[in-house]
């Protein structure tokens, strides 16, 4: 979801640097901006004894916890920043103002925010399987058709290993050891480290 950066500027937005690693919000914190990255990467994590399980990753242009401006929860997770960060923020009033004054964001938005859910829920649906491969397969599929790739070999994943493994909630060796036999047996190409699904 990509908002004109003029348009929030109008609407009140300031703009925020982080460093890597920094927290943009941490769990249990209260929603209380709107928040599109302009250039960087974060990720949406939750941190239990040491192991980290990440929900979901976002690139320029995308927005960071927007669902939750919705709700009377707190944040369920923290926004950390994965390289340098520029992220326009806009208080959570000014965003409502903004979506009321313009029919087609809205319609936008709430089309961004079903996305969202339904990559959650994809997610999910690759956990269920005890099986490695069936697990990796079922989260290429969804990227697959996200990305809408229909050839054999056309999908060029995303994401590092460590990545695939914190999304899908598989340890990273069984992450590398699953890919090098789904690479044996022609299900992927795997060309200078890049995955080709």
């Amino acid at each position: 979801m990509v908002i004109e950066e003029n348009l929030l500027i109008k609407f009140g937005a300031d703009i925020i640097n982080l460093e890597k690693n920094d927290l943009l919000f941490k769990k249990n914190d209260i929603p209380l901006n709107y928040y599109q990255i302009k250039r960087g990467r974060t990720k949406h994590v939750n941190v239990y004894a040491d192991t980290e399980f990440v929900q979901s990753y976002q690139t320029a242009g995308e927005c960071v916890g927007d669902i939750f401006l919705f709700s009377s929860f707190t944040y369920p997770m923290d926004a950390i920043a994965t390289e340098k960060c520029t992220i326009l923020r806009l208080e959570q009033s000014k965003f409502f103002k903004l979506l009321k004054a313009n029919f087609e964001i809205q319609v936008q938005f709430f089309q961004h925010i079903a996305g969202q859910v339904h990559f959650v829920y994809n997610i999910l649906d690759s956990i269920k399987f005890n099986n490695a491969i069936c697990c990796l397969k079922n989260f290429f599929d969804y990227l697959k058709r996200e990305y809408r790739c229909f050839e054999k070999y056309s999908c060029k994943i995303p994401y590092t290993r460590k990545e695939i493994s914190g999304l899908t909630g598989l340890r990273i060796e069984t992450v590398i050891r699953t890919l090098k036999k789904m690479e044996r047996e022609s299900i992927i190409k795997i060309v200078h480290g890049t995955i080709l699904y």
